[in-house]
């Protein structure tokens, strides 16, 4: 699945250069309009393909979670002590 959603953003990206013409307006509006760097889609396919399951899966749980009324925060195991009599 992980695999499917990397393949998605790669396609996506050619399809935006399946010209010579579109490729180079498209580089264009990303580093005048938009001000990126002209390697802007290398690096994000790169940081793309850094993304673990394990990312995935604390996302949409602290999504899920936030979405339910509950806002997750992380703390050390020494902030419980006092409730747990420790």
């Amino acid at each position: 699945m992980l695999e499917g959603a990397i393949s998605s953003v790669a396609v996506n990206f050619a399809n935006e250069q399946i010209t010579t013409a579109s490729g180079a307006q498209g580089s264009s509006i990303r580093q005048v309009v938009r001000n990126l760097p002209s390697d802007h889609q290398e690096k994000m396919l790169k940081n793309v393909r850094a993304i673990t399951v394990d990312q995935i899966k604390g996302a949409a749980i602290k999504q899920g979670f936030e979405a339910s009324g509950f806002s997750p925060t992380l703390q050390p195991l020494k902030e419980f002590e006092d409730e747990y009599g420790l």
